[in-house]
């Protein structure tokens, strides 16, 4: 498993957390959501995606994707942050 989008990133350089949460998995199970307990939040949608190899799951800290597919997932996602000026 690893993590993407905002989550990811926070875990990478610790500055802003975003508003998505994104897990990669190398072989998802079909009850996953169940399996992680998980409920719907109001600050963000909660993404799982199936890995296309290994290679995206290496990432630069324990369980987060490769550092550049979480630049990827962050440049198609608007950020309100970032256009707040600071």
């Amino acid at each position: 498993m690893g993590m993407g989008g905002g989550a990811a990133a926070f875990r990478l350089i610790g500055h802003v957390r975003g508003e998505d949460s994104v897990l990669w998995f190398s072989k998802p199970a079909s009850d996953l959501p169940r399996a992680l307990n998980a409920l719907p939040a109001k600050d963000g949608p909660l993404t799982i995606l199936r890995a296309k190899g290994t290679l995206m799951l290496e990432g630069a800290k324990p369980y987060t994707a490769h550092p550049l597919l979480v630049y990827a997932e962050l440049l198609t996602r608007p950020f309100r942050a970032c256009s707040r000026g600071g």
